[in-house]
This record gives C-alpha cells, structure tokens and sequence, in this order.
C-alpha cells in the first residue's frame, strides 16, 4: 500500500500549515476571562459590607456552564478556508485511493488471466515457465529432485478436420481435466501447445515420474485417448531447465515414433473417442 501512504503523506503536507496557523488566530482573538483592564473596578471583588464585614459582590466570576467552552471559542477562530480545505483534501485522498485501488485490482485480475489457458482453464506455457524457472533454482540449489511430463494427443488435428474445431476443443477441456484430477497439489499441470500438455513435478525422481506416466496413460486410455509421453528428471549436470525439457521432448518424439510402429491403428489419425459427437453428414 505505499500509493495510500503517499496520499495520506501529501495530504498531511497540505493540512500541517493550516493546523498550526489556526490555534495563532484564536489565541490571538482570545481575551483573558479574569484579567481586570487598569484602573477599573473589579467586580469579582470582595466589597465591605455597610455594617461591617465583608459581602461577596452581586457579579460572581462566571462557571463554566455560563462561559463558551475552551474548544468552542478554538473552534470559532479557525478560520472557514481551512475547513474547507482539509474537506477537498479528505475527499480528493479517497478518490485517488478508490481509483488505485481499482487500477491495481484491475492489473491482477489481467495477470491472473494472462496465465490461464482460456479454452481449458488450466495454466497456460507462460504459467509453467514462470514455475518452472522458480523450481529449477530451488532444485538446482538445495539439489532437489524435479522432474518434467509431456502429454500430448495424437489425433488432435484428425479431430478437428472430421469433427470440427468445437468437437476438438471438447477433445482438450476433457484431457486437461483429466490430467489436472490426477496429479498431486504441488504438481503444475500446464497446457502449453495445441494438443500438448505439461506437468511440473517437484521433488519427484525418475521413479516417480514412471508411476504418474502409467497412472496418467491408463486414465486416458480409459478415455479412448491417443497420448504421447515423455519424461525426464533434473540431472546434476543440467545447466538450466531447458536441458530437462529437451530430455523429456526427446522422450516424447521416441515414444510416438515407438508407437506408431508398435500400434499403428492408435498412432493414426482417426482414432474414434466416446467423448466426441458422431461424424458429420452431408
């Protein structure tokens, strides 16, 4: 909040003069209740009583209740301009408050958005570089495991020619809810191309990384889903994070080419999905 705390700062700047000029004007407006002018019959005084003693005169000094009180005679003296510039002061600070306050709300609902992959709404390739680089150096320095996932569906843009686009966008939303569902909270499950999908793994070795491959495979193919994996680890000669990237790209090229050798009725384009509608008639 240091913008609130400019505003109140300038707002103090403006309003200080004006406060210590003002008790100068009233004190100088002020008359002293009990000082008697020279020369002039006291009236508070004791007057002799014309058959001795003394009486207490008829005008007895007056109380408190009778007299304006000390902060209302204050107050009468101030000046009006400063009311009134401490107002426009007051308002003119909430009204900048209001519209940074606004602005910066605005800033985080856009950067909240700039990382979401609209047409899944899970993160997007921005959002898992941003985590990625920070895991990488937590990784790197207290040499932490970290491994890396790629998915990515291998008859996307046969979908998309026989279905349609809407059929391959369902296609999509359906495998990122499913990876999303079955991976743990401190995984990053990104999609971060087409029909290519990325998860994130902290403190997760190669074995690891085996297990979540096969949990994942079995999910889709459960899904009639054609996937591509590959997976790789942080090694202690990485330099950076794109080396582990590379490694599990590489491993997802080998396992599609594997694939199309092994099955190629999945490997094709063509592969029928419950989860799509039935082909187009003419």
């Amino acid at each position: 909040m240091p913008r609130i705390r400019h505003l109140i700062l300038a707002a103090a700047v403006v309003i200080w003069p004006m406060a210590l000029a003002a008790p100068t004007a009233a004190l100088e407006g002020t008359v002293p209740l009990h000082k008697t002018p020279a020369g002039t019959p006291n009236p508070n005084a004791s007057a002799v009583h014309p058959h001795g003693g003394s009486a207490v005169a008829s005008h007895a000094t007056p109380t408190a209740e009778g007299s304006p009180s000390v902060v209302k005679r204050f107050v009468g003296h101030v000046p009006a301009e400063f009311f009134a510039a401490l107002l426009v002061t007051l308002i003119a600070s909430v009204a900048f408050a209001r519209a940074w306050l606004r602005e910066r709300r605005r800033s985080r609902d856009a950067r909240g958005e700039s990382l979401v992959d609209r047409l899944t709404g899970i993160p997007n390739r921005l959002a898992f570089e941003k985590r990625l680089s920070h895991e990488w150096r937590r990784a790197h320095r207290y040499r932490r495991p970290m491994g890396i996932l790629l998915l990515d569906m291998d008859n996307l843009e046969h979908v998309n020619d026989r279905h349609g686009r809407a059929a391959g966008d369902l296609a999509l939303r359906s495998m990122a809810k499913l990876i999303a569902a079955n991976i743990r909270d401190s995984d990053l499950a990104a999609r971060v191309s087409g029909g290519e999908f990325a998860v994130l793994c902290p403190e997760t070795d190669i074995h690891e990384l085996e297990q979540l491959t096969a949990k994942l495979r079995l999910r889709l193919a459960a899904a009639a889903m054609a996937t591509s994996a590959g997976m790789a680890e942080r090694e202690p000669a990485d330099q950076s994070s794109d080396d582990v990237m590379r490694r599990a790209d590489a491993a997802r090229y080998s396992d599609k080419a594997r694939r199309s050798a092994d099955h190629p009725a999945e490997a094709r384009p063509g592969v029928a999905t419950p989860l799509l509608p039935a082909p187009r008639t003419s």
